[in-house]
């Protein structure tokens, strides 16, 4: 269950992932927790949650971000070119 409440002074938007897990953060105002758990909420539930602790790698995130975009995306050919160059090499 996804709340806010106060605690130490802060407003805290607590709330769990799709996998389960807790997160909390901390703000300074009730409205900037709110609008922070709605929004948190709101990617859990759409699937597109990225914890702000995250550990992904530059190449885990490019790779995220290419399977999702490629296919509505003209990109071009000389970048995609350039690109497989790099990752080849790495």
């Amino acid at each position: 269950m996804a709340t806010v409440s106060r605690r130490r002074g802060k407003w805290v938007a607590d709330y769990r992932d799709g996998t389960g897990r807790r997160h909390w953060e901390t703000y300074e105002t009730r409205r900037a927790a709110e609008n922070a758990l709605a929004q948190n909420v709101t990617a859990v539930r759409e699937g597109r949650y990225v914890p702000p602790n995250d550990k992904r790698t530059v190449r885990d995130a490019f790779e995220g971000w290419w399977s999702l975009d490629i296919k509505e995306m003209k990109i071009a050919a000389a970048c995609l070119c350039a690109f497989r160059r790099r990752k080849s090499i790495g």
